[in-house]
């Protein structure tokens, strides 16, 4: 709870098999409860495939797993050049059997690159019980999800997404250009990574 972490992951072109990278968490699994926490950072996927799932904020939900994500934000930027599946601007994948909810959550990065079509808002669900409620992303992505909103850089600024997302957001109208996790208030954690 309440960790901001700022992370940038670099893929090396040399790596196979490659997966369960996210920039706040690699993978949940078991009962895990995650909240009041955000991702800062990039995240570049290199030209590898990513079976095992990669995402802004978490990469991967384990099978058999129950995990909740609850009041997070994920504010950095993805670049895919290759990876075509379970790859997610928030999250990448949520396996078979898993119970995965999230709720209150937030992307508001940025995806680019050559296959940055194939980057979905919240990520591949597979065979997994999905409850995500009352989550946003940024417009600017190029695909959607039908259980979250799309919302705009006005509405952003406005206000008006932080007032949604509840009392565990928050943002000065005027100088913040989108709402803020309580995390902002915690713990930081900073590091590079390339493998």
């Amino acid at each position: 709870r309440n960790i901001t972490s700022y992370v940038d992951v670099t893929v090396e072109d040399d790596k196979t098999g490659v997966g369960r990278i996210g920039g706040f968490i690699g993978y949940a699994n078991h009962e895990t409860i995650i909240e009041n926490c955000a991702w800062y950072g990039t995240i570049d996927l290199g030209n590898k495939a990513m079976t095992l799932g990669a995402g802004g904020f978490i990469g991967r939900v384990n099978e058999n797993s129950a995990v909740t994500i609850r009041n997070c934000g994920a504010y950095g930027s993805i670049v895919n050049e290759a990876v075509t599946e379970n790859v997610g601007a928030f999250m990448g994948l949520t396996n078979t059997g898993t119970n995965t909810v999230i709720e209150n959550c937030l992307f508001v990065g940025s995806v680019s690159g050559t296959k940055a079509s194939s980057v979905t808002p919240f990520g591949t669900w597979k065979g997994a019980s999905k409850t995500l409620t009352n989550s946003y992303y940024i417009n600017t992505l190029q695909t959607t999800d039908a259980d979250a909103a799309k919302v705009t850089a006005d509405q952003l600024a406005s206000g008006e997404v932080a007032y949604k997302l509840g009392a565990a957001w928050g943002q000065t109208i005027g100088t913040d250009a989108q709402p803020h996790e309580a995390a902002r208030l915690g713990l930081y954690f900073f590091t590079d990574f390339h493998g």
